[in-house]
């Protein structure tokens, strides 16, 4: 499971993101068909149907697969609306019922890794799958298409398509597909009034307007809540905020059985935290590491004895070693552990100096195990993303930005 818990590696991505972007969309829109834009739907010629449905006040469509037979949608944009676009994004609205899965296919060009692209009319976008988490509520999730030509390659000349794999039909509100990354984090600097003392203890002021998410249900599980019990198994609050020595965590978290981390090789399993940063956003496309700017930091979180290490493609290329000291505070709570912890800019590449307005690509991992010696049972990820460790296209864009109010995602 290492791709799962590439523990917290958040992509630190140095320069402008891509080809220039004005936000292009195609929408369609189940809910008010008013709204539909350069998109249509296409009729499978397999035999495969959509029926309107309405859940929970707001109307979509259903597709037809069940267990033994596999349904779709397909759609068809408007030709060339998206050229010379490195990386598109499909915002999909569905109704979270049951625990199957669906996907997402489009035409595009396949890498070898090298950089070579060949034509592909049929490649699945990240996630692949997306496992459902039964809520019975609408939720959302976004696809990554990199390196997507959307030349009509699909049935019916289809650039697009939803699968409900063959497990159970899917519930469709909306989808919308962009040129830009609706997943935008903006990172604050540390303001020079309050300082960051890595010291276990949130001082007033040090962590105000930081970026800030929560991580509470299986909907964020990497793991598709294979072992995840509910809140009290395991929740994360984790904040960032950056400056000239590095990136800074904080991490508020709920674990019934913290501290179970004995590794000091394979340091997903078990309690810790993967950083996804990378040092290079112009391809945002791009399906493998590049050398020297893709960075997975992972770092365990025993209350003592803390390892940590740098990987890239998930192979190491440093460590794994104890943390430096002074890098890492962790301290026991009431409901789990509070740690705080900076990333060093100089761990990832000598001599880098960030500044305001940076592009960065940014996603992490936050890992817990529930047995000592265990394995990985939980990754809760923000934007919901699987093999991370692998394939940086799956990054969130963000931005450097001064000591001001940051956006804090929904």
């Amino acid at each position: 499971m290492k791709g799962y818990s590439t523990a917290l590696a958040l992509s630190l991505l140095v320069g402008i993101a891509g080809a220039a972007s004005a936000d292009i969309k195609a929408v369609i829109d189940f809910d008010n068909r008013a709204h539909d834009s350069n998109a249509t739907l296409v009729t499978d010629q397999s035999g495969s149907k959509l029926s309107d449905v309405t859940q929970d006040k707001q109307k979509g469509v259903k597709t037809s697969g069940d267990t033994s037979t596999e349904g779709f949608l397909y759609i068809d944009v408007k030709d060339d609306l998206f050229k010379n676009a490195p990386i598109l994004y499909a915002e999909v609205q569905y109704f979270n019922a049951g625990t199957d899965s669906f996907g997402v296919r489009y035409n595009g060009t396949a890498d070898d890794g090298s950089g070579t692209l060949t034509d592909a009319p049929d490649l699945a976008a990240g996630p692949d799958p997306k496992v459902k988490s039964n809520t019975n509520k609408w939720a959302t999730q976004v696809f990554t298409l990199p390196n997507a030509k959307l030349n009509g390659g699909l049935p019916g000349k289809a650039d697009f398509a939803i699968t409900d794999k063959g497990d159970g039909p899917e519930i469709i509100g909306r989808i919308t597909i962009s040129d830009s990354n609706p997943q935008s984090p903006s990172i604050p600097r540390v303001a020079t009034d309050h300082p960051i003392v890595v010291d276990g203890v949130k001082s007033a002021g040090e962590w105000d307007n930081a970026y800030t998410f929560t991580l509470d249900s299986a909907e964020y599980d990497a793991l598709d809540g294979a072992n995840w019990t509910g809140p009290e198994d395991f929740t994360g609050t984790y904040s960032f905020k950056w400056d000239d020595k590095g990136l800074y965590v904080l991490g508020e978290v709920t674990d019934d059985t913290p501290f179970h981390n004995d590794r000091d090789a394979n340091l997903w399993e078990g309690d810790g935290v993967e950083l996804y940063i990378g040092l290079d956003q112009s391809n945002p496309a791009r399906t493998s590491y590049n050398t020297d700017t893709d960075f997975q930091v992972i770092t365990t979180l025993p209350e003592k004895n803390q390892y940590t290490g740098v990987l890239q493609n998930g192979g190491w290329i440093k460590g794994p070693d104890p943390v430096t000291a002074g890098d890492l505070s962790i301290v026991k709570t009431d409901r789990g552990y509070m740690f705080e912890y900076v990333v060093r800019w100089e761990v990832l590449k000598p001599g880098l100096k960030p500044t305001v307005g940076q592009k960065i690509g940014f996603n992490m991992f936050g890992d817990d195990g529930d047995d000592t010696p265990g394995g990985q049972d939980t990754a809760m990820t923000p934007f919901k993303n699987k093999r991370l460790y692998a394939d940086p296209s799956g990054f969130a864009t963000g931005t450097l930005v001064p000591a001001v109010t940051a956006q804090n995602p929904p």
